[in-house]
């Protein structure tokens, strides 16, 4: 049994938005979900860095940026929440994990998971 080709297909079915970037904020991989949620492609993803992907501003990313953290710390993040802007312009809220992906001992990117929970949000605020 080939795990690597039974993890791709993990990620790959996931409705949850994956993205792998290494340590210079270079996008290197993004799922179908991710695709759907930023209305990019993995083509035109690749080379991009995730801040002008996600629509975010370099420096304000660089700042405060939780996946810099992760890589910074070699510990993973569960759970933080942050605004994403789309590639259509529409504003998504999503909960975010992170985790740095290890290379032979060195931390040399990251990888992220984000659940789209705009729905959510906003029925908890009808809710109130």
């Amino acid at each position: 049994m080939d795990l690597s080709h039974i993890h791709q297909t993990i990620v790959e079915n996931l409705t949850e938005a994956v993205y792998v970037r290494d340590l210079d904020m270079n996008l290197l991989y993004i799922n179908p979900a991710a695709e759907q949620l930023v209305g990019q492609s993995l083509r035109q993803a690749k080379g991009k860095k995730c801040y002008e992907f996600f629509g975010d501003q370099e420096a304000r990313c660089r700042e405060r940026c939780p996946v810099e953290r992760v890589i910074a710390n070699g510990d993973p993040i569960v759970g933080y929440e942050h605004r994403l802007i789309g590639g259509s312009g529409q504003t998504h809220e999503v909960r975010l994990s992170k985790s740095p992906v290890d290379g032979e001992g060195t931390v040399n990117g990251a990888i992220v998971i984000m659940q789209d929970i705009t729905r959510l949000k906003e029925s908890q605020i009808a809710l109130n």
